[in-house]
């Protein structure tokens, strides 16, 4: 005999099985209202939001349509020249379908001096400022 063998290899078929965890996730990207040179929130009514980056890594990433409101977390509002968060509540209303699910707001690189207590009530009551 010359060591092979006779009976031809099979692979064996693995039943199909599932993952134990849901692993598809719904990527909601943030409003990004960043580098639009306003001083003002309410004049971000008249600025669309810069598009999504794409996302990393696996998900489905849901693009907005025109007009319609954001069903996300996060808005971002750095790199302008906000003074003042005086229609901050009245934005999100108009932009958020809930906007008390705000989780994130980015505020960093504008011309804010204080915090006042509408931002606190948004934020629910607590928030944290990088400087």
């Amino acid at each position: 005999m010359s060591g092979t063998s006779v009976v031809p290899y099979q692979t064996k078929r693995r039943p199909e099985m599932k993952p134990a965890i849901d692993t598809y996730n719904e990527i909601i990207p943030p409003l990004d209202y960043s580098f639009c040179g306003v001083e003002q929130i309410a004049d971000m009514n008249d600025e669309e939001p810069r598009p999504p980056i794409s996302p990393r890594g696996k998900g489905k990433q849901r693009v907005q349509q025109e007009g319609s409101k954001s069903d996300g977390r996060c808005l971002k509002f750095n790199n302008n020249s906000i003074t003042n968060l005086e229609c901050l509540i009245d934005f999100a209303q108009l932009k958020f379908t809930d906007w008390t699910e705000i989780a994130w707001i980015d505020l960093s690189h504008n011309e804010l001096t204080k915090i006042g207590p509408v931002s606190i009530t948004i934020l629910g009551g607590s928030f944290r400022m990088n400087k």
